[in-house]
């Protein structure tokens, strides 16, 4: 069976098409950075005012249920951590009083 030769199909969908001269081609508006996010630490950056960034270990088993926790309320997992936390929070200090900061280094 002799090969055939598809190029010429190819081609001839192509020739129809109308290349954009490079003149008529708009550069994208760069973006500009807001001023609140210039001066904050690199873990703050992208976040909202007063959120910061923090690598946790959790147990695969919980961090499984926060998840389904999260699909099943349609909530990102960081609200359901949050809520969780805050949870944590309220009921520590329920139980001992409020929280003292910690000390200086």
């Amino acid at each position: 069976m002799p090969k055939q030769d598809f190029t010429g199909g190819l081609n001839s969908l192509l020739e129809g098409k109308r290349e954009t001269p490079k003149a008529e081609i708009k550069p994208k508006a760069r973006a500009t950075k807001k001023p609140e996010q210039t001066d904050r630490p690199a873990v703050e950056k992208g976040l909202k005012p007063g959120e910061t960034r923090a690598t946790v270990i959790l147990n695969k088993n919980s961090l499984e249920k926060y998840k389904s926790i999260a699909y099943w309320d349609r909530l990102p997992i960081k609200e359901v951590v949050k809520e969780a936390l805050e949870s944590y929070i309220k009921t520590y200090e329920k139980k001992n009083g409020p929280i003292k900061p910690r000390p200086e280094r």
